[in-house]
């Protein structure tokens, strides 16, 4: 048998089920409504929508000063002779001093 016979036969079947009177009037429609209407009215999937909103916007961001920063630093920066790690250490070391002078 074919899926198309199954699904005929299976409707054939359901429409001689005489009706439940105790059923009330448009009661699957009722259910629907409020499954639908949870869906789309709940708090959690607003909050999902908009955390990810805000990672993706700050992600750009910070791809885009990344950029910035990187086309606007000149060739004598660059060619300094120092290392980032060096700079990174002076730095540290110098806020470290200033922190030691001020107790």
């Amino acid at each position: 048998m074919n899926a198309r016979e199954i699904e005929k036969k299976l409707i054939e079947a359901a429409r001689r089920i005489p009706a439940d009177e105790r059923v009330p009037y448009r009661f699957e429609r009722r259910v629907m409504a409020r499954i639908q209407e949870a869906g789309r009215n709940e708090a959690g999937t607003a909050w999902a929508v908009l955390w990810w909103r805000t990672a993706v916007s700050s992600l750009a961001l910070s791809l885009l000063l990344a950029f910035f920063s990187l086309a606007t630093r000149s060739p004598a920066q660059s060619s300094s002779g120092t290392s980032l790690a060096e700079q990174f250490e002076s730095t540290m070391y110098a806020a470290i001093d200033d922190w030691n002078g001020s107790w």
